[in-house]
């Protein structure tokens, strides 16, 4: 997910639409899904321009980390998408 300032209200009504979802999903198969979070800013955000969290079962402490993902950085550079790629692609399937 684009995690850039300009990406506020986006941010926001998918965070929204991704707790709906999780919440219908373990409560219509009665097994908690697995989850993962990628998100990316522009590649001079230095340290922050990639948030990770690996799949987990635990529903509550994926709401709690994408409930403190905020819109910040980003400019005139290109957002660190490749980047974000990558970070999925290493992620623990």
């Amino acid at each position: 997910m684009d995690c850039t300032e300009s990406m506020g209200a986006y941010i926001a009504a998918a965070k929204n639409s991704i707790n709906i979802l999780t919440k219908t999903l373990t409560a219509l198969f009665k097994i908690p899904p697995r989850l993962a979070f990628i998100g990316y800013r522009d590649v001079s955000d230095g340290a922050n321009k990639l948030i990770r969290m690996n799949f987990t079962t635990d529903v509550g402490t994926f709401q709690k980390v994408l409930g403190n993902i905020a819109a910040f950085g980003g400019g005139d550079e290109c957002e660190d998408v490749f980047g974000g790629i990558q970070a999925v692609a290493a992620l623990q399937w």
